[in-house]
């Protein structure tokens, strides 16, 4: 992965100035006071917010708004919001439909997505019943 010349501001506030790294096959970690930028970079990263600059994995490149650098790539947050009331079923349904499955395929993929991380057992509960780790499933 590479990032050229990557910038980005929260309105007035500039948080990246002209990234400049690449990383190399292996395990890389990403170490930094509080508020120098970490989720910020790792979010353009995946495409979660719009910037500047270019980020690079392998074949695939990006510069500009709303373009994530691979769709290979995954992203959990350090924070986020689900709506307590819904099963897991419907949270999972959702996601699947925001990221672009159409509606129709959305359950069905939401099933195979739970399979995958353990929670189908879980499909009817709501999400407030979930731990922590669990929800990041």
């Amino acid at each position: 992965m590479r990032f050229s010349d990557v910038h980005f501001s929260y309105g007035r506030k500039r948080v990246l100035r002209g990234v400049d790294w690449e990383l190399g096959r292996g395990i890389s970690g990403l170490l930094g006071p509080n508020g120098s930028g970490k989720t910020t970079l790792i979010s353009l990263a995946v495409g979660a917010l719009p910037g500047g600059g270019g980020i690079t994995v392998g074949d695939a490149g990006t510069s500009g708004p709303n373009g994530g650098a691979s769709p290979s790539l995954g992203y959990v947050p350090q924070s986020f919001s689900l709506v307590p009331g819904m099963s897991v079923l419907q949270t999972a349904a959702y996601a699947a439909w925001v990221n672009g499955v159409p509606r129709r395929e959305c359950e069905d993929a939401a099933r195979r997505a739970l399979g995958l991380v353990d929670l189908a057992g879980r499909a009817g509960e709501r999400v407030r019943a979930l731990s922590g780790g669990q929800r990041q499933r």
